[in-house]
Order: structure tokens, then sequence, then C-alpha cells
């Protein structure tokens, strides 16, 4: 009778402990399902890259100029020693032909970072023909006139460009070039007891010299607009393409009667400015 109480004792302790084994089993099976899951479940975070658009571009656009300071007029700041003599020292007026046509393109340096894609670093390189005049003034002892300035300028300088939409570029740059100018300024100062004397001078010129370009792109889709000024000077003589005063007489000098009613020319070599400022509206590609 012991013998089969310890018995059943001994099967019921060794179940116990089977039971407590697969117990424990099964809960450490549910506690890593559910790790799992919350794994499986945790949300991802994707990162989309941001659509800009492409930064290169080209533009044609239609220049409104306005000449500023002493724009084609060899009077200023007695650029020669005979100035003076002249009545009229002021600007010559330039007519309604003030327009000028540009072009150029923008090409950008993906590789450098600037921090943010919004801002990169290009070349902008470009072309304009301007023209300014005719134009002409008058008063009781003088006469003068142009029959316009007219310049090719060619550039390439570096620019900042800001895109922050895929539609929208804003660029700020400097371009440094050569510009190619054709120079007209006419001028008679009359004097004497009934006017019959006057002081001449007639410049006819081609010249070349550096011309620097400082200015604003901006475009919204196929819309360019642009803001410039730019800057260049010579000396008459300096860069001539050629001398015209080499095949027609009294060109690029100053010329004038002596007390014997005789014609003097004494050469002269002003300084030249065509500073000026455009405004133009065109397309962008």
């Amino acid at each position: 009778m012991k013998k089969s109480l310890l018995g059943a004792m001994l099967l019921l302790s060794i179940g116990h402990c089977l039971y407590a084994q697969e117990t424990d089993s099964l809960e450490l099976d549910d506690e890593m399902d559910t790790e799992l899951v919350y794994e499986e479940e945790r949300p991802v975070k994707i990162i989309v890259p941001l659509d800009l658009g492409k930064f290169n571009y080209g533009y044609f656009r239609l220049s409104f100029l306005r000449p500023l300071g002493a724009f084609n007029n060899p009077m200023a700041g007695a650029a020669f020693p005979q100035a003076a003599a002249f009545s009229y020292q002021g600007q010559i007026p330039n007519g309604v032909l003030t327009l000028g046509i540009e072009s150029g393109r923008v090409r950008h340096i993906n590789a450098l970072s600037l921090g943010t894609p919004m801002l990169k670093l290009g070349i902008n390189s470009g072309f304009a023909l301007q023209a300014f005049g005719p134009g002409s003034v008058a008063g009781s002892n003088y006469d003068a006139e142009t029959i316009g300035t007219y310049a090719l300028r060619l550039g390439v300088g570096p620019q900042l460009t800001f895109k922050p939409i895929k539609e929208v570029r804003v660029g700020l740059y400097y371009r440094a070039g050569i510009g190619l100018a054709y120079t007209s300024y006419y001028q008679s100062s009359y004097y004497g007891p009934n006017q019959e004397y006057s002081h001449e001078i007639d410049i006819q010129s081609i010249n070349y010299a550096y011309n620097g370009d400082l200015g604003i792109d901006a475009s919204w889709g196929i819309l360019s607009v642009g803001i410039t000024y730019s800057h260049m000077s010579t000396q008459l003589t300096k860069g001539q393409v050629f001398n015209i005063n080499e095949v027609a007489e009294g060109y690029n000098s100053y010329n004038h009667y002596d007390e014997m009613g005789e014609m003097e020319r004494t050469p002269i070599n002003p300084r030249l400015k065509y500073n000026r400022f455009a405004i133009s509206v065109g397309i962008a590609f």
C-alpha cells in the first residue's frame, strides 16, 4: 500500500514538472512572437529627394537700354586740353533707338555642394548687341550731334543660382569679357564778332576694350528677365580697330581757325566711356 502511494506521488511530481516546462516554453514563444510582430509593424521613414528640375538653361532677350554718366561724351572731365573751348559740355541725348538683343547660357557644377540642393555655382556666358542713338542738341552758338553708339560685347563669368521650386531660377553673376564699340560725336562751337569762326571736333572710331557685366537673372517657366549694369571705357587711340584719320582728314582731331583764318588740326585722345544699364525680357530654354 505504501509502495503504491509513493509511486503515485512520484508520477504526480514528474507530471507537474513536465507541465511547468511546457508552460514556460509556450510563454517564451509568445514573447518572441510579440517582439517579432512589433518589429514588423515599426514605421519606416522614407526620404523622397526634392524635385527642383534642371538648373542649366539658356536665354534670348530684348533689352531696353539707358546710358549712364559720361556715356559717349569726350568733353567730360576736360578729357583733352582743348575741350574747354567748346560751348556744350553735356551728354548728347540719345534718340528712341536705345535697344539691344542678348543671348547666353548658364551651366552649373553639379559636383560642388553649397550646403543645400537649392543653391549651385555655375558659369554664365553670353553676348549682346546694343544700339544708342542717334541724337542731337543745339544752342545759340553750338551744334552737337551723334549718329549713334553701337556696341557688341562677349563675356563669361561665375553665377550663383538659387532655385527654390521647379519653375523658378534666380541668378547673380559677373561676366568679364571684351566689348567692341563704334563711336560718333560731332560738335561745332562758333565764335567771333559774327560767329564766323568755329571750334570743331568730329570723332568716328571703332575701339575694343575690357567690358564687365554685373547682373541678376530671373526666370519663371519660359519667361526670362534680366537686369544688368555694364562698364567699359577706353582712350580714343587705344584699342582702335582702324584710325579713320588716316583715310579722312579732320576726324579724331580738334579743328579750329587761327588768327589768319587758316584751319589748324590737332590730334586729340579723349577718354570714352560706355557705362550703361539694361532691363531685358525674353524666353528661357
